[in-house]
């Protein structure tokens, strides 16, 4: 899993704190694994403190946001319910 931190957009107005958060996508990992095997490789998730997780997946047209989800495998459960046809 790989973590990619956001930077806030430049704008010519003064600079307000931001709040970082951490983004993770997909993609395989040295292991040849995915954090999420039941979703796309395009899929990307934020995760925030508590493990609130912001779940962004293009290609089924699907946003889930949760709360104290406890691990990747009950988000990846719930990601192959939902897009399974």
């Amino acid at each position: 899993m790989q973590r990619y931190p956001r930077t806030p957009p430049r704008s010519a107005e003064p600079r307000r704190p931001a709040i970082e958060i951490p983004y993770y996508l997909n993609t395989l990992n040295q292991q040849g694994q995915r954090a999420l095997p039941s979703a796309p490789e395009s899929v990307f998730f934020h995760v925030g403190a508590g493990s609130n997780i912001v779940y962004v997946d293009p290609v089924n047209d699907l946003v889930i946001v949760t709360r104290w989800i406890s691990s990747n495998r009950a988000l990846d459960a719930m990601v192959k319910v939902l897009t399974t046809k």
